[in-house]
């Protein structure tokens, strides 16, 4: 009886205890670190930690640089460790000079006192021996958790003890009390240092090997003993040895091992609190001075900024850059997360910069949910053409496509953008979940002049609408998915607006389209008797260009008619020249896209032909 007695309050106790304060050393940083005060939790913070109480982990090897590995353990425990004013818990009148408290369960509490040179445990209270008896543990001398500063191959040693007293009925029918003295040595080491991986993520820090000898006694109050008095039982030594291992982003300890009897490890505690990020990244020189940017940084950054060395920023987590002239650039990358950030630095050579580059594909994508994905082209160097794959089957060559999923997986989407001077690829993947979930549409369309006023417009819309409603902007209307309409005044611009519906919600887009009168045959030839030498400038061509005679030819008025790729008229005008013979066109009612000309000039029989490019 005498060792169960012993055994069940002591541990019990210590447990209820240790458990918190065993774990209150504060963090580290890297290889020369320090830990102070400020690195501790404040009053209001919750630190969640996760137990393994089947593990198979062992401590690993002391010294300097030590990888500790214990990314397999298996959760079974998971305890929330609130750091609480004392005031706020109900046997802070005990524990007066205490300033924090700790709870795991809201019914028993460690009280500590936290100063700017050390840490120290005054004691624990509450329903310790889960029993709902309330105990009330005054620890004297209190305990030093830590003193301050310290780092690693520092050591200290400090005593305490307790004194409490319980209900022995709990042991024995014969009992009316039980009583525990317990004192105890502590030695504590910082035996190493070096990376911590644990299910969380990974951890810069240090490792504290705690022994602890105590000496405990145990004394009982028979129930009919005249008059009371307490008897000495037994007295009993231990050795208990923990390793814990603390990082600065975990405030409590991010790992520690316990050891059972035997000496064999039996509970593995880790925390929960995210590591703070480790930045790296990765390159591919793409030539003509185009670079993209890959990061490979450790602990989930949750943002991401970009200095090229050339005065360019991104805040994307893998971005490209275009450089303009041959140099050594230094490139920076601060990634950050809750826990913290960190920055790393590399150089690049650049080589072969060139005035016409290549594209350089990227992009980014948005999920709407619903397994809907909306991507955006974030290719550098002007592509004109994009060709996506969504991996499940289906394409695109709009330059922000929007994407419906059906079935939830991970999908390597893949980008290749064209330019006159190249091509390049870019895949990235993507997790798709819920496609189960309905989700209002996402309105979109196409349209096709066919010429002589009839227009066909396609229902591009997402997220499987049931119902649309289509505005053709001259006051006709339509609820078929995919209608016609025949426009009587033509050589005109109308806004065409579609609302799509399901039983989510409904979404509405709009567009201009502009409707040309008939289709022609191009006039478009290889010569022209009696031909103009002319030029557009510039050729490729936004908003403005303008129209250049040679060989010293002064043109007053001309023709001018633009034709689309599929033949139709869609620009015709006379102009009259301006100042120096030539002639300034607005373009910026066209889509981007292959258009040829035709001029001739009136009342001669002088024409010119060609193809203008418009961006």
């Amino acid at each position: 009886m005498m060792l169960a007695i012993r055994t069940s309050l002591n541990n019990k106790i210590m447990k209820k205890t240790l458990i918190l304060f065993s774990i209150l050393a504060p963090a580290f940083a890297f290889g020369q670190i320090t830990i102070l005060d400020t690195d501790l939790p404040i009053i209001g913070d919750t630190i969640p930690r996760q137990q393994d109480t089947l593990t198979i982990s062992t401590e690993g090897p002391s010294g300097a640089n030590q990888i500790w590995d214990f990314s397999n353990a298996t959760a079974h425990v998971l305890n929330n460790t609130a750091i609480l004013d004392p005031s706020a818990t109900p046997y802070s009148s005990n524990f007066s000079g205490s300033n924090m408290a700790m709870s795991n369960d809201g019914a028993s509490y460690v009280y500590l006192s936290s100063y700017t040179d050390s840490f120290i445990t005054d004691g624990a209270a509450g329903d310790l021996l889960g029993t709902g008896e309330i105990l009330k543990a005054l620890f004297k001398p209190s305990l030093t958790l830590n003193k301050y500063p310290t780092a690693y191959g520092n050591n200290y040693q400090d005593t305490y003890g307790f004194d409490v007293s319980a209900d022995g009925s709990f042991f024995s029918i014969l009992l009316d009390s039980i009583r525990l003295k317990h004192s105890a040595t502590v030695y504590d080491t910082v035996d190493g240092w070096g990376t911590t991986i644990t299910p969380t993520g990974s951890y810069n820090s240090l490792r504290v090997k705690r022994v602890e000898y105590s000496i405990d006694s145990i004394w009982t109050l028979p129930v009919f003993g005249f008059p009371p008095a307490w008897a000495y039982l037994d007295a009993f030594t231990d050795t208990t040895t923990t390793f814990t291992w603390l990082a600065k982003e975990g405030k409590l300890a991010i790992a520690e091992l316990n050891f059972d009897s035997l000496d064999n490890p039996n509970v593995l505690t880790w925390s929960l609190m995210p590591a703070s990020p480790i930045a790296l990244f990765s390159y591919t020189d793409n030539g003509s001075g185009g670079f993209s940017f890959s990061d490979i940084s450790e602990n989930g950054p949750s943002s991401w900024a970009w200095d090229f060395g050339d005065g360019n920023t991104s805040n994307l987590q893998n971005p490209s850059n275009q450089y303009t002239a041959d140099s050594t650039y230094y490139i920076c990358l601060t990634v950050t997360n809750s826990a913290g950030s960190d920055t790393f630095c590399d150089s690049v050579v650049v080589t072969g910069v060139t005035n016409n580059p290549p594209p350089i594909a990227n992009f980014s994508y948005v999920d709407n949910g619903g397994g809907n994905v909306t991507f955006t082209d974030l290719s550098l160097n002007s592509p004109n053409s994009w060709t996506w794959n969504f991996d499940d089957g289906n394409t695109s060559t709009q330059a922000n496509p929007t994407h419906q999923y059906l079935a939830d997986n991970t999908y390597v989407v893949c980008l290749t953008v064209i330019n006159g001077n190249g091509s390049d690829s870019y895949c990235d993947s993507i997790v798709i979940m819920g496609t189960s979930t309905i989700l209002a549409p996402i309105a979109s369309f196409s349209w096709i002049d066919n010429g002589g006023g009839y227009a066909t417009f396609t229902d591009l819309s997402s997220n499987a609408p049931t119902s649309w409603a289509w505005d053709f902007g001259d006051g006709n209307t339509s609820n078929q998915q995919h209608p016609n309409n025949i426009y009587t005044i033509q050589d005109s611009t109308y806004n065409v607006c579609l609302t799509a519906t399901n039983s989510a919600g409904s979404d509405s887009y709009c567009d201009s389209v502009f409707i040309v009168d008939t289709i022609i045959a191009l006039p478009v030839r290889e010569s022209i008797s009696n031909s103009f030498n002319i030029s557009f400038n510039p050729n490729p061509a936004s908003e403005k260009t303008t129209i250049q005679f040679s060989d010293n030819y002064l043109a007053t008025n001309i023709d001018l008619c633009l034709f689309n790729a599929m033949g139709q008229k869609v620009f015709q005008e006379n102009l009259r020249n301006q100042p120096g013979g030539n002639f300034e066109i607005d373009l910026i009612q066209l889509k981007a896209g292959v258009y040829f000309y035709y001029l001739k000039e009136t009342g001669s029989d002088k024409a010119g032909s060609g193809k203008l490019l418009i961006e």
